[in-house]
């Protein structure tokens, strides 16, 4: 296999992580400006991708287009909010609790797209919630919360 064909193998790779991101596999394409049936053809590496394309379906997704152009280590889970930065002590707690809740043996994430999504909204909610309350709040009970989203 040569160069390209393994950019293109990797790529559709890319693209089917973010494909996750979207109701439907329609719905990215839409996202991306072109029919089901050529984003079909990206996904399985058989065409050359237009940049303004994966520009377009990049910022729909809320994923960093670089990524999703190159790969390598850029971070898939930005933040939808660009002039936010996620807090790492959060998130450490809300990881800590959705690993938790997996431990139970009765959650199953759907993707690693889903994963990421779930932990961003709880990474919001705990923020919301120590800037509204002055009750901390309970990661214990964010287990209940985990399992009703995974189902």
């Amino acid at each position: 296999m040569d160069d390209v064909e393994t950019y293109r193998r990797e790529l559709g790779e890319r693209l089917a992580v973010v494909t996750a991101r979207f109701p439907s596999k329609g719905a990215a394409a839409q996202a991306a400006g072109v029919t089901t049936e050529q984003f079909n053809k990206w996904l399985a590496g058989s065409v050359k991708v237009p940049v303004e394309g994966l520009w377009r379906l990049a910022r729909s997704a809320g994923v960093d287009f670089k990524w999703l152009c190159a790969g390598g280590g850029a971070d898939l889970a930005v933040h939808p909010d660009n002039n936010r930065a996620l807090r790492a002590d959060v998130m450490q707690d809300v990881l800590q609790a959705m690993i938790g809740a997996t431990r139970d043996g009765d959650v199953v994430y759907a993707s690693p797209a889903k994963f990421s999504e779930l932990a961003l909204a709880l990474h919001d909610f705990v923020i919301e919630q120590r800037r509204s309350s002055a009750t901390p709040v309970d990661l214990a009970q964010m287990g209940n919360i985990i399992r009703l989203a995974s189902r």
